[in-house]
This record gives structure tokens, sequence and C-alpha cells, in this order.
């Protein structure tokens, strides 16, 4: 189950128990998301990281060396995560240059969730249909 607020992706439950959920958040050190440039096909990864968070910012990485990023430019989860729900609102881009291999572009994202004031999320209790699950 994805979870939202502020109109923007906050993380994924990891747990349930009768009164709680357990929440990975997107600015975690572990969390890694699959993403997209909005309008695009160009996909990505967004990678938690707590102390660049510290500057408002997250990792934005492998993006492809043809696709055309600019600042401000909105990223949502992609099409093609297996655990998040296409389209959801992460950040926009930042700074996105071509790295030193010359073979993807890597910046940054800020996300468009508070994390240091969230008080109320909202889970979406709809999940990713998988053709794995479909089959079962």
């Amino acid at each position: 189950m994805n979870v939202v607020a502020d109109g923007g992706l906050v993380g994924i439950v990891t747990d349930v128990g009768a009164n709680y959920a357990t929440v990975r958040s997107i600015i975690d050190d572990s969390s890694r998301v699959g993403a997209m440039k909005v309008n695009s096909s160009y996909g990505c990864i967004v990678a938690g990281d707590l102390t660049l968070y510290e500057e408002g910012r997250l990792k934005l990485t492998d993006f492809s060396k043809e696709a055309v990023v600019r600042d401000g430019d909105q990223i949502v989860t992609s099409n093609i995560s297996t655990k998040f729900l296409p389209g959801i609102l992460i950040g926009y881009a930042a700074d996105v240059t071509i790295d030193s291999e010359h073979l993807t572009q890597s910046g940054y994202l800020i996300p468009v969730a508070d994390f240091d004031n969230l008080q109320e999320v909202l889970i979406l209790t709809d999940i990713k249909e998988t053709g794995e699950a479909a089959a079962n």
C-alpha cells in the first residue's frame, strides 16, 4: 500500500498489525522508487538519503542520457514499478546533469511531501496488480 501526504508520495507500508502500520519513507537510506518524468517514457530512480534530505533533496539517478530533464520537471511513480501505483507525484527534478561515464544522467529531487511537518497521511489501499498476481 502506498502512502501519500501533501499531494506527494511519502512511502510504502511494509508491515501491518491490528492497530498499526509500519511505513518505509522515501527519504530512508534503503528506499528506492522506480520513477519517471511526467508525460515521458524516460525512467529513473529516486533514492532515499537522510543526510541529503537535510538539504531538502533526494538523489535522482539513472535517467537516460537522451532524456531532456529540466529543473522543476515533475517526477512521478513509474508505470513499470512493481510496488507503487503509477503516476503518484514524488517531487521535482533539480540540477540534472550527464554522469561522468556519459551513459546516464543524475541529479536531485525536491520532494513534494514535507517530511518535517507531516500531520496526516493517506494510505492508498489499492495495490499494484502484476501479471503474477493476476495469474493466481
